[in-house]
């Protein structure tokens, strides 16, 4: 049976309810990987380390390089496409051959002269493991906590229903190094010869990826969108940390290579990076049929930036009190789309080029809009405040809402309290609640407010003598800002036990 729903006909909404978890991702499950994965980290830490585990991005000291006299910035990506079908789930023995092949892989590229810095993963597949993520990662783990160490400094992992095969893992590698430019004699590098007008320079690298709206971009055959967002979202994580972009990687992975597909994307991530002066240090198409679904895609990225280890964001000074500001997102960014596909257009049966007057573009344009980038509105905010800091913690609004991004910033003892009425979440969000009947809060199969960002897609703790003029910056600078919550005090240790929202 057919009816009749804000203008449009669509099939008749059931009345079960729709979670995140239900739609296939279990965030949990992601939360218990990175639990389990920390101790091995550590293992991998040497005194470069400048940051605590659990940020946006992680941060090494380039302190010993300033003696440098034309110091460049490397990178290599290692990836395993050799998988025979009847591997696809590994084992023990095998989760370590992968790892082996992906350091390899990454350290053949690299140029011999440089002095290895960082090393980072992503690890995804259709449904999350915790104990298979651990193995891979203590696979890297053994090999870089030998002497000399090399940090594992960021990692991510993806819960991606419908892209990969059932048991297949998709893992990639990326490795930075530091050399002088004379010694350099092939492959891509970026000039940092600026790192000598920081008192103490930083690198600060991240990795992430695009999830399952890649799936949008294909069905829609408009993947040009889908390099805005690994770029945006990319230089978003590392402003948590106050750095700048310098230099990004990344990695298209497949069923089956389309040019059609991949032209728009490569043409757009290069318009982008050279808009914002970003570097590309590798890339990587790979093409697999044992791992991915036929005609299924998805793309990932690192980026590194720079930034002054003596005024790193890592939230040490926030305390109760200090003001929380939003800055509005574009709409999902990158974040909550199996959930959002399951409502749209599986249980409420729309189609992406159905336009919808409530959102005042078709239902595939609205959901493809760009990541937004904070960059240009926030970097220069920073260190205004002459004394000491107007921004002292800044949260990107990801995956795990409101709830789990502004806990992660915040120091043991303290939360928040939102108020919902502060703003008012694009018409988009309204529409994913209503056709799938997901529920605006669920802390456990995760709702609205714990799997999207409803609207806001930074957020800020700020120095409250500070917050005005810090919001009438990024308005000025064409952002909308404004206040949404302040820190409490709260010593639980769940998320969403620590972030209670307000009418």
């Amino acid at each position: 049976m057919l009816i009749s729903y804000m203008g449009y006909s669509s099939k008749t909404f059931l009345k079960e309810i729709l979670t995140y978890r239900s739609a296939g991702v279990d965030v949990a499950l992601n939360n218990a990987a990175n639990e389990r994965i920390k101790s091995h980290l550590k293992r991998t830490y040497n005194r470069n380390v400048i940051t605590r585990p659990g940020l946006f991005a992680g941060g090494v000291s380039l302190l010993e390089f300033k003696s440098y006299t034309q110091p460049v910035l490397t990178g290599s990506l290692g990836s395993q496409n050799r998988r025979r079908p009847e591997e696809a789930v590994p084992d023990a023995g095998i989760s370590k051959e992968i790892t082996r092949e992906i350091i390899k892989d990454c350290e053949a590229v690299l140029p011999p002269s440089a002095k290895k810095l960082a090393f980072l993963d992503y690890i995804a597949s259709a449904k999350l493991d915790a104990p298979q993520v651990e193995a891979f990662v203590q696979g890297f783990a053994d090999h870089y906590s030998e002497e000399p160490k090399l940090p594992i400094i960021g990692g991510e992992t993806a819960e991606m229903p419908g892209v990969f095969k059932t048991g297949a893992w998709e893992v990639v590698g990326a490795l930075y190094g530091l050399a002088e430019r004379r010694d350099i004699t092939a492959g891509e590098y970026v000039d940092i010869s600026m790192l000598k007008e920081y008192g103490h320079p930083a690198l600060i690298l991240s990795i992430d990826g695009v999830g399952t709206k890649a799936k949008l971009g294909v069905m829609l055959r408009q993947t040009g969108s889908l390099a805005l967002d690994i770029v945006h979202h990319s230089l978003n994580d590392i402003l948590c940390q106050g750095a700048k972009g310098i230099a990004l990687m990344y990695y298209i992975g497949c069923h089956t290579r389309e040019e059609d597909l991949i032209k728009p994307f490569i043409h757009t991530i290069d318009d982008c990076r050279q808009g914002l002066k970003l570097g590309t240090l590798d890339m990587v198409v790979s093409e697999n049929r044992q791992l991915y679904e036929k005609g299924e895609y998805d793309i990932c990225a690192t980026i590194a930036g720079l930034a002054d280890a003596d005024r790193l964001i890592q939230g040490e000074g926030i305390e109760a009190g200090d003001p929380i500001i939003g800055i509005t997102s574009s709409g999902l960014h990158t974040n909550g789309y199996s959930l959002a596909r399951k409502a749209l257009l599986g249980k409420a049966g729309l189609r992406l080029d159905q336009y919808l007057p409530e959102l005042g573009a078709s239902l595939g344009e609205a959901l493809l809009v760009p990541h937004k980038n904070y960059a240009t509105s926030v970097l220069p905010l920073l260190h205004i405040l002459p004394e000491g800091r107007a921004v002292k913690g800044l949260a990107h609004i990801t995956g795990g809402g409101l709830p789990d991004n502004i806990a992660r910033v915040l120091p043991r003892g303290l939360g928040a309290e939102i108020e919902k009425s502060r703003w008012r979440p694009q018409p988009i969000f309204a529409l994913i609640r209503k056709c799938g009947n997901v529920p605006e809060h669920d802390p456990v199969g995760k709702g609205m407010y714990e799997t999207f960002n409803m609207g806001i897609g930074m957020a800020i703790i700020a120095d409250a003598l500070q917050a005005d003029e810090l919001i009438r910056r990024i308005k000025a600078s064409g952002e909308q800002a404004f206040y949404i919550g302040r820190v409490v005090p709260n010593s639980a240790v769940r998320a969403w036990e620590r972030i209670r929202f307000l009418k």
